[in-house]
């Protein structure tokens, strides 16, 4: 579930600071928004943080890749571990980018992982893994040795199958994202559009097996088309609307890119605090849309359908307007960082990240290939696919803001 997890550097607790309330840029089809407001401000002022140190994880044989490269969590010592979902395998790297060893494997036993989604640090030796196919959390040291395993029941609000991700609340508590029971309305969508299955959070306490919904939120926009009498998704739809799930401090931060900015609850559900901010929801031009069909098409070159998707595509697909903000990662330091579609252009992506009084702390600048698996404290983790498909991951120093 991302794919998820806000304070100042100087204070490491949510105690937040009242502050201007927000306009009245909420979604209707999200909760009333509830406790403390707060405005994003001061993204003009905010410095671009110069990012030097690049450094590529590497393997010590050609025997090893990253395949399908899901998230990444910065541990202590300068340690990094991606999961990395095809191989089933924890990738563990030391602080020059050097290989350190693999953690789990493919399969059924303890241990092993059918869909390796999420990978968490839990402080001092331990991390959690998480497999989204059976819901199934399982615990090692960094030095790889195997804990023990928990299996996460599904309350009856959630889907038992399908995508699901993880994020840390502290202790045994985890948050967990996953697709709603689908509706008739879901199941009987007609081909050719945008379908939206939603999705709700809830947090899970291992100690006792309880869980605690947090909501019930909309999705992300999947392409679904029917090519050849061949009805399928292709995956997110352009310009989607999308829902981010993350945690921090023990709260769950929830950030949905129909509105600009985001909402904060307890881990019990009740709502802490929204923040707003003033980005824009820019045209979505021609340009755009070439754009989008060009890099669609890199994607999908062997599908013999090509041309009936794109068809379908360009009729039915393209919104009039894009969302407030194309991408959001919640730091390990609390830092919220969105990249606001108003600033999106083609050359690179631009990040703006918020303190807990909604203050802009800094930009950051990536290429446009890039894409942020982990960040906190200075050091980002991002991944990236070169010209020829292959994926590649960068840990890279910024200036703290």
């Amino acid at each position: 579930m991302p794919r998820l997890r806000v304070l100042t550097v100087t204070s490491l607790a949510f105690s937040l600071l009242a502050c201007d309330p927000p306009g009245p840029e909420f979604d209707p089809e999200l909760p009333e928004p509830a406790g403390q407001s707060f405005r994003l401000r001061g993204e003009e002022d905010a410095p671009v943080l110069a990012m030097d140190s690049l450094v590529a994880l590497r393997f010590d044989s050609d025997k090893r890749f990253f395949y399908e490269t899901s998230e990444a969590a910065l541990l202590p010592q300068g340690l990094v571990a991606v999961a990395n979902s095809r191989s089933g395998e924890i990738l563990i790297f030391d602080s020059t980018g050097t290989f350190v060893r693999a953690i789990g494997r493919a399969g059924g036993g303890p241990g092993e992982f059918q869909g390796l989604r999420s990978v968490i640090s839990m402080g001092g030796d331990t991390i959690a893994a998480f497999d989204s196919q059976t819901r199934t959390v399982s615990l090692f040291t960094i030095s790889g040795n195997f804990l023990e395993s928990f299996r996460i029941e599904t309350p009856p609000e959630a889907s038992p199958i399908g995508g699901a991700r993880l994020a840390g609340l502290g202790g045994r508590r985890f948050l967990v994202s996953t697709f709603a029971m689908p509706t008739e309305e879901v199941l009987n969508q007609r081909p050719n559009q945008v379908v939206q299955v939603p999705v709700v959070a809830f947090a899970a306490d291992l100690s006792d097996g309880s869980h605690v919904i947090i909501g019930k939120f909309p999705g992300d926009d999947q392409w679904f088309a029917n090519a050849g009498g061949r009805e399928a998704s292709y995956g997110r739809s352009p310009f989607a609307r999308q829902t981010w799930f993350d945690t921090f401090n023990n709260r769950v931060v929830v950030l949905r890119n129909t509105e600009p900015g985001f909402r904060i609850f307890r881990s019990d559900g009740t709502p802490d605090a929204v923040y707003q901010g003033s980005f824009r929801a820019r045209t979505v031009t021609d340009e755009d849309r070439d754009q989008f069909l060009a890099r669609w098409f890199r994607d999908l070159h062997e599908e013999p359908y090509w041309g009936e998707l794109k068809s379908s595509l360009e009729e039915n697909g393209f919104p009039q307007k894009m969302p407030y903000y194309r991408d959001a990662i919640v730091g390990s330091d609390g830092i919220v960082w969105i990249e606001p579609y108003e600033t999106w252009r083609y050359g690179e992506r631009l990040y703006v990240g918020y303190d807990s009084a909604g203050v802009a702390v800094g930009k950051l600048h990536l290429p446009h290939n890039g894409r942020l698996l982990s960040i906190g404290n200075g050091v980002a983790v991002v991944h990236r696919f070169d010209e020829f498909g292959v994926e590649n991951v960068y840990v890279q120093r910024f200036a703290q803001p």
